[in-house]
C-alpha cells in the first residue's frame, strides 16, 4: 500500500519547523543598502458579508494596514492563492476593497491562483490590482500571459523582472473546490522557454500548490509534480519556489532550490502560525521577515537567510 501524506504528515516528514536549527536565522544587515522590499502572503480566504465582515476578512484587513505601516514599503505585493473563499465574484470585489489602500499607496499586487479561486472572476478585478505608479516603475519589466493556449487550456501568468532576480507568478488552479493543482503541459513548456530566456538572474517561482505528486500529497499536491520538477531541477537559475496551500511556514532546499511553504493569515493549523512575510532581495539570496498577525507571538520578527549559490 502506497504513503499518502497529510498535511501534518508532509510537514513531519521533512522536519522543517522554523524553530528547527536547520535554518538560517540572523539579522537583516542591509542598513547600508538601498532596501529591496516585497510582501508575501498566501491563504486569505476572503469571504463576503453583509453586516458584519467575518474574522479573517478583518485579519487581512490589519495585515494591510501594517504593510503600509512599515518603515520601507513593499515595492509588490504577491498573493499565493485561496485568495478567496469559493471563488465567487462578490467574494473578490470585498477582496479588492481590502487591498484598495495598498492600491491607493501605488503598490502594485501579483496573484497565484488555487483551489478556491475562480480564474473568469478574478480577471473581472485583475486590471485593478495594478495602479499607474506600478506601471510606471522602470525597474521592473512585466509581463502577464491570459490567452488560452491551442488546447483551449486557460492560466494566469506572470513574469516579473528585476534588478536581481525574475519572479514567474504561476496559476495551478484546475476547477474551483478541486484540491488537487495542476499546471498543465502548456504552463510547463511555457515555463521551461521563458527560463531559458532568462539565465542571467536568479528565478524565484511563485504558485498556490505544494510540489508534491497527488500520489504522495492527500491534501491537494499537483499532478504534475514530477515533470514541474524536472524542468526547474536542470535550470541552474532557479533558486527558490514559493507556495501556500498547507496553510503551513517551513522551508526546504531541493538541490538548488529552496522551498518555502508561507503562512494562512485565515486558518492556522497545528506548529504553524497565522502571519505574512516581508522579503528583503540582496545580491546573493533573499531574507524573509515573519510579521505574525499576533505581535505578542515570539516568533514575530523571525527571519530567515536564503543564499542564491
Amino acid at each position: 500500500m502506497s504513503f499518502r501524506f497529510t498535511r501534518r504528515s508532509f510537514l513531519k516528514s521533512t522536519a522543517l519547523c522554523f524553530d528547527a536549527a536547520a535554518f538560517a536565522i540572523s539579522d537583516d544587515n542591509t542598513q547600508n543598502e538601498e532596501k529591496d522590499v516585497w510582501a508575501i502572503v498566501s491563504d486569505m480566504h476572503i469571504s463576503e458579508w453583509t453586516e458584519t465582515p467575518p474574522e479573517h476578512n478583518v485579519r487581512f484587513q490589519s495585515v494591510i494596514n501594517a504593510m503600509l505601516a512599515e518603515p520601507v514599503k513593499p515595492r509588490r505585493i504577491f498573493l499565493l492563492g485561496d485568495n478567496v473563499y469559493s471563488g465567487k465574484q462578490e467574494q473578490y470585489n470585498r477582496l479588492l476593497e481590502i487591498l484598495q489602500p495598498a492600491v491607493d499607496a501605488g503598490i502594485g499586487i501579483h496573484a497565484a491562483l488555487g483551489d478556491h479561486d475562480n480564474l473568469e472572476n478574478f480577471r473581472a478585478i485583475r486590471e485593478k490590482l495594478l495602479p499607474p505608479e506600478a506601471k510606471a516603475d522602470k525597474s521592473i519589466t512585466h509581463f502577464v500571459r491570459t490567452e488560452p493556449w491551442a488546447t483551449g487550456d486557460d492560466k494566469h501568468i506572470e513574469i516579473l523582472e528585476t534588478q536581481r532576480a525574475n519572479f514567474f507568478v504561476l496559476d495551478s488552479l484546475v476547477k474551483t473546490n478541486q484540491e488537487e493543482g495542476k499546471f498543465g503541459k502548456e504552463q510547463l513548456d511555457w515555463l521551461a522557454a521563458e527560463l531559458d530566456k532568462r539565465k542571467d538572474k536568479p528565478a524565484v517561482l511563485m504558485a498556490h500548490h505544494v510540489a508534491v505528486d497527488v500520489s504522495k500529497f492527500a491534501d491537494g499536491g499537483l499532478a504534475d509534480a514530477i515533470p514541474f520538477w524536472k524542468i526547474i531541477g536542470k535550470r541552474r537559475q532557479v533558486k527558490a519556489f514559493f507556495f501556500g496551500h498547507s496553510h503551513y511556514w517551513f522551508n526546504h532546499r531541493s538541490g538548488n532550490v529552496h522551498q518555502v511553504n508561507f503562512p494562512s493569515i485565515y486558518r492556522c493549523p497545528p506548529l504553524s502560525v497565522l502571519g505574512w512575510v516581508l522579503m528583503t532581495l540582496h545580491d546573493d539570496g533573499v531574507c524573509l521577515t515573519l510579521k505574525t498577525c499576533d505581535p505578542a507571538d515570539k516568533r514575530n520578527g523571525q527571519q530567515v537567510n536564503l543564499r542564491f549559490v
